[in-house]
């Protein structure tokens, strides 16, 4: 984020139980994770635009008639779930969502079906 009498910092900080993770994709870019008092530099795939693998992945699945790597409906439940974690913030209560649908995972580039009742 800049600042009207600051630089702009667009590094990203991840505080995890065993370590932590510090990323930027603009500017200087680079991957550290941090263990201890050390961070470690590790490489990465500078990809030539931003969502390039998962516009990649899309038009895979579109040319290759498969399932998208995330499809609307599970879009959709994701949604749902930070809907539903702002109205648990401003109720300061718990809130339900319905129960997840059972979801078809494809690792392979073999069709999980070619029926997709939710298009």
């Amino acid at each position: 984020m800049g600042f009207a009498d600051g630089a702009p910092n667009f590094e990203c900080q991840v505080i995890c139980a065993n370590g932590s993770l510090r990323f930027s994709q603009h500017g200087e870019k680079y991957v550290k994770v941090g263990q201890g008092d050390t961070w470690e530099d590790i490489p990465f795939e500078d990809t030539p635009t931003e969502m390039y693998h998962e516009w990649k992945s899309f038009a895979e699945a579109i040319a290759l008639n498969i399932e998208p790597p995330t499809h609307g409906q599970y879009g959709r439940h994701i949604m749902e779930i930070l809907f539903a974690a702002e109205a648990s913030s401003l109720t300061r209560r718990e809130v339900k969502i319905g129960r997840r649908p059972h979801w078809q995972t494809q690792t392979s580039g073999s069709p999980v079906t070619t029926e997709h009742g939710w298009i």
